[in-house]
């Protein structure tokens, strides 16, 4: 069996938080020295930006197989398109009481 899903990338939405929190101190600190219209610009922007829904640029595949021998293998495999963050391994698995002696 085999699968693949799309998902948000864990870097690009921490990356994205820390964005938010960067715009929230630049208004704080804007607050009283700009403009009128350029801090609430600013603020709309800022309320955008958290309203902004991340693309799911995180595609993951995985698979299980091996049943029939004894021995089940489950791999996995993710990688974002955006940043490139990935990550992947395999794990095997003995099933218990297959080739056992009794």
């Amino acid at each position: 069996m085999s699968a693949d899903n799309y998902t948000t990338c864990p870097r690009c939405e921490h990356q994205h938080q820390e964005n938010l929190r960067q715009m929230a101190v630049e208004l704080a600190d804007a607050y009283g020295k700009l403009p009128l219209e350029e801090w609430e610009r600013m603020r709309q922007d800022h309320e955008a930006a958290k309203q902004a829904r991340l693309e799911e640029t995180f595609r993951e595949d995985y698979e299980f197989h091996g049943a029939k021998t004894g021995e089940v293998t489950a791999s996995y495999r993710g990688t974002c398109s955006r940043c490139a963050l990935s990550t992947s391994f395999e794990h095997k698995h003995q099933i218990e009481g297959v080739n056992d002696e009794g």
